[in-house]
């Protein structure tokens, strides 16, 4: 149980971005903490990194109305500031500041989120699979799913979501096309279960091409004054500046034109089969070739 003073705790700003891998997520965490009024927390679902997360399955998935008690305990300790992990916390183990948390396994569990934690604000960040596959490839020994037929481990994932995938996902090969399938297999699962009422969509595209409309975006969905959703010097440098999760190979860091880089890089071949994994799920009218994706297309793929 939740020591005596998690309900109060429970009712303070919570921010939650999820974003899969290479999305832009630890650029945007920085961009909405710029001036430092969040207690930032890092990844605290990471299967891997995180000792008490280690035995949950890359992109767990809870149906939104299951009593998962073991897990409700930990969602409680992070959505309340409870939970302490030096690479989550950094050494800030304040448990009365507001929070802002990011996350990039957590997108089949979103929705059970909001169920159970309604005050939670959600972001979800999406930029192009084709991008973020490349990206994941050059970073190939760092902690990513690699394998798709992981999904298929999940019994309640296939039965509400995966069973009309299965042959799709035992017969894609290569690392770029096993990439783009999980991407839409996370995408296509979270969209399904969310309503606009649930969580604001960003797209890292349009934080590229045209910042200060979508952090006012941002700023406006999380409740900030017209004041502070002003781009301040501050903030122009978080826009200008790579995260701390860039690269030296990343695109921002080469100077390169942050959307394009993938074109650049694939094969008519690789593009072909990326977009036909798409449309097998639907989301070639969010990203298909073009380099901006379709904010309605993606509206209109949620719950009414």
């Amino acid at each position: 149980m939740l020591d005596t003073n998690s309900k109060s705790l429970i009712n303070k700003e919570t921010i939650w971005i999820v974003g899969d891998g290479r999305s832009g997520s630890t650029w945007l965490l920085e961009m909405i903490n710029h001036d430092n009024q969040y207690r930032r927390m890092f990844e605290p679902f990471h299967p891997i990194k995180v000792e008490k997360m280690k035995g949950i399955e890359f992109f767990k998935y809870i149906r939104p109305e299951h009593q998962d008690e073991t897990f409700y305990q930990l969602a409680s300790e992070v959505f309340t500031g409870q939970f302490h992990h030096p690479r989550v916390t950094g050494g800030d183990n304040r448990v009365d500041k507001k929070l802002l948390i990011k996350d990039i396994f957590a997108h089949l569990f979103i929705k059970w989120v909001g169920t159970h934690f309604p005050q939670v604000k959600k972001i979800l960040l999406m930029r192009h699979p084709f991008a973020i596959a490349l990206s994941k490839q050059k970073l190939m020994k760092w902690d990513w799913m690699t394998e798709p037929k992981q999904f298929l481990n999940q019994p309640a994932l296939y039965q509400d979501y995966l069973q009309p995938y299965k042959k799709l996902i035992i017969k894609t090969n290569g690392y770029f096309e096993k990439q783009v399938l999980i991407w839409s297999i996370i995408h296509y699962v979270s969209l399904k279960q969310l309503t606009e009422r649930d969580i604001l969509i960003v797209f890292y595209e349009h934080l590229c091409s045209t910042p200060e409309p979508e952090l006012k975006r941002i700023f406006s969905y999380l409740g900030k004054s017209k004041e502070e959703q002003m781009i301040n010097p501050k903030l122009r440098d978080k826009i200008e500046a790579p995260s701390i999760a860039s690269r030296e190979h990343s695109a921002i860091n080469q100077g390169k034109d942050l959307c394009d880089v993938w074109r650049k890089k694939l094969s008519a071949s690789q593009i072909k089969i990326g977009i036909e994994i798409l449309e097998s799920f639907g989301l070639e009218g969010i990203y298909n070739i073009s380099l901006m994706p379709d904010r309605v297309a993606a509206e209109r793929f949620l719950v009414k």
